[in-house]
């Protein structure tokens, strides 16, 4: 079955890495990568999309954005990664959010932000995950049956 996804936007996940960086109170990668899936579920249960389209596989630690995370490594004129941190070097351009978008990753960073990495961990191994193979894309379709909306949201972005 296939379903209206947006496409991965690269300025936008660079705005939301920074977004998280600067309000998360553990902005290292792997929260970063948590609150971003907590968040695009959020809303895509309420919203009915993902805040920038990206694609997340299932890694020993769980589900992770796998462009986000490759745009932590690259992008090093607008944060840097000391160690496992990410230092952002200027402040975050709200002009690539919508109001939606600021109210999951802020529900997403207040649940999120200060959990530790095993119960990050926990959180994340959902059904979703649980239903991919290692190192492989979690399909959008699982990521939505753990939704409470799942089925009215399945129909909805059903091409």
């Amino acid at each position: 079955m296939a379903y209206k996804i947006q496409k991965m936007n690269f300025n936008k996940a660079v705005e939301v890495v920074l977004y998280i960086a600067q309000n998360t109170p553990i902005p290292d990668v792997y929260h970063i990568g948590k609150i971003l899936y907590f968040a695009d579920k959020l809303h895509l249960e309420k919203y009915g999309r993902q805040i920038n389209g990206d694609t997340y596989y299932a890694f020993d630690y769980g589900p992770a954005p796998s462009e986000t995370l490759d745009l932590m490594n690259e992008h090093k004129l607008v944060f840097k990664r000391e160690q496992n941190a990410i230092i952002p070097h200027r402040e975050t351009n709200h002009d690539f959010f919508s109001d939606s978008d600021i109210e999951c990753l802020n529900e997403s960073i207040e649940m999120y932000g200060n959990m530790s990495f095993e119960d990050l961990k926990n959180a994340s191994h959902d059904t979703a995950y649980n239903n991919t193979p290692l190192n492989k894309p979690i399909k959008i379709d699982d990521v939505i049956k753990t939704l409470s909306n799942s089925e009215d949201l399945l129909e909805y972005l059903e091409i």
